[in-house]
């Protein structure tokens, strides 16, 4: 595998210890939009996730026993793995179901998605668990504070795409561009010309002059990535 110009053999002691300082990095880190999680092999339950319960707003969610998640096997996909001359464990697939516990308050929250086995390692540096992809996440909270967004018709489009986050992360950022839109109309810039033209977003975010030029550079940036994702 090739890590910048550095090439390493996957058992290699030195690319052993670069994943496990990269899953300490993220495991430590606090992601703001983190849609896995990760529970290792011989793991101490409970099991806390990133993730901030969304009904008291206080407590970390938490894997509390092994039985609250309950993985199945594509059948299709994992029987054609089991056909290969030399497979290996890690090309399983599965989906899962369960539910997450709140720390302080004990809600449960219904998840749902995909997982996956890894290993890797040799006798002396061994890591092995699964990964867990989340596609469905009950109760959403919102992944920024727009409490200060006075206008309900744009909050309600920013909570549409908080609630596809975890389904559709193309569409998720189609609906912040079209908060864009939105935003523009509200700050008072038009979506047409004199002539009847409909202008371009960047155009309509170049003149507002509600804006710095710092901020319609972000929000130019932002129109690009949903654009991207159009």
């Amino acid at each position: 595998i090739y890590l910048g110009t550095q090439v390493y053999d996957l058992n290699e002691s030195s690319f052993i210890l670069f994943l496990e300082e990269s899953r300490k990095l993220v495991r430590n880190e606090k992601l703001l939009f983190t849609d896995t999680f990760t529970i290792e092999e011989n793991s101490k339950y409970p099991i806390s996730t990133d993730f901030i319960c969304p009904e008291c707003k206080k407590g970390n969610l938490e894997v509390e026993k092994e039985d609250d998640i309950r993985k199945e096997d594509y059948v299709n996909h994992n029987t054609l793995v089991k056909q290969m001359e030399d497979f290996d464990p890690d090309f399983f697939k599965f989906k899962f179901t369960g539910y997450l516990t709140c720390c302080k308050c004990k809600e449960k929250i219904i998840i749902a998605g995909d997982s996956s086995y890894y290993n890797y390692g040799d006798e002396d540096m061994y890591y092995s668990g699964n990964d867990y992809q989340i596609n469905y996440f009950e109760r959403i909270n919102d992944l920024i504070n727009i409490a200060s967004l006075l206008n309900i018709k744009l909050q309600n489009i920013l909570r549409e795409s908080f609630r596809l986050y975890y389904i559709d992360k193309k569409a998720c950022v189609n609906r912040i561009r079209c908060f864009l839109d939105e935003y523009l109309t509200y700050l008072g810039v038009s979506e047409t010309t004199l002539s009847g033209d409909f202008k371009a977003l960047e155009n309509r975010i170049r003149e507002c002059k509600q804006l710095t030029d710092e901020q319609k550079n972000s929000l130019i940036t932002i129109k690009d990535v949903g654009n991207n994702a159009s």
